[in-house]
């Protein structure tokens, strides 16, 4: 790699609905750059303890241990300077739940001229915006989409739309579950009202 590109910022989104293995291709690379003697800095958000723990878990449990939770990203500006500035990597799960995301990260990659991963949802249940990873799209050199399956297709079809099939008490945005709260669905069955 020459010198001006080592000088520069460099922004990995990976995006998805639920179930597309996000989580996965964020171990997938954390484990490729730690391999390389990289330091990583990984972070979760407090309301990403699906499995209660904190660490970044994947639906079929595999793990990547000591993520530093936050609430915002900010924070890393202060409080953990220290381990912002030692991080050659900074790795952000769940990254639409962060309300900073997009301030903390253009200023990491633009005047730091840190390589940032950043993994999340685009859209929630209704198909409308999710957090700031949309206006992160710009601002990437590397955009990864990820699918799943569509969970009530016979055939394989990919699902790219995440349905909510649980009723909550109120109708806010964030509502953190797992399969017995979300499925994966194709546009057929995200429209379909027999689920």
């Amino acid at each position: 790699m020459n010198k001006s590109k080592m000088q520069s910022g460099r922004l990995e989104l990976i995006i998805g609905p639920m179930y597309a293995s996000k989580s996965t291709e964020v171990i997938r690379r954390i484990n490729r750059y730690r391999a390389k003697n990289l330091k990583v800095l990984v972070i979760n958000h407090s309301f990403n303890n699906r499995y209660g723990s904190t660490n970044i878990t994947t639906h079929d449990s595999t793990e990547i241990k000591c993520c530093l939770i936050l609430d915002k990203l900010s924070d890393l500006f202060g409080v953990y300077v220290d381990r912002y500035k030692e991080a050659d990597i900074i790795a952000i799960e769940e990254v639409q739940f962060f309300p900073d995301a997009f301030s903390f990260i253009t200023t990491a990659l633009d005047r730091d001229k840190k390589q940032v991963i950043a993994a999340g949802l685009i859209a929630d249940s209704k198909r409308e915006k999710f957090g700031q990873v949309l206006d992160l799209i710009p601002h990437a050199e590397e955009i990864t989409h990820l699918k799943a399956y569509c969970s009530l297709c016979k055939e394989i079809t990919d699902g790219c739309f995440t349905k909510r099939i649980c009723q909550v008490a109120d109708d806010k945005q964030v509502f953190v579950g797992t399969t017995e709260s979300y499925i994966t669905v194709c546009r057929y069955h995200y429209l379909c009202n027999d689920v």
